[in-house]
């Protein structure tokens, strides 16, 4: 099975002298079976959690009241992992 490549890259802000100069990094890694897996696996779980978040503070929103993100946290992943479907969340 050949290398998937993933490339990851960030950019930051550095001051140097009253200068703000924007520092940019790329990167590239070439991971195993195993690794994909594990990587596919984990962007995966945050996807669910970030799109029950979303869920949550849509809901909230909508009935009128503003939630903040240890409340989102509790409302979604301490209930998620509690629920039997989400076992996987653990």
């Amino acid at each position: 099975m050949p290398a998937i490549p993933v490339a990851v890259g960030f950019a930051r802000r550095q001051r140097m002298m009253g200068e703000v100069t924007i520092v940019r990094y790329r990167y590239r890694a070439y991971p195993g079976p195993g690794q994909v897996q594990a990587l596919a696996r984990a962007f995966g779980c945050a996807r669910v959690v970030f799109n029950d978040a979303l869920r949550a503070r849509d809901e909230a929103y909508a009935a009128g009241e503003r939630i903040g993100d240890t409340d989102v946290q509790r409302r979604v992943v301490t209930l998620a992992k509690q629920t039997p479907g989400r076992a996987w969340a653990r």
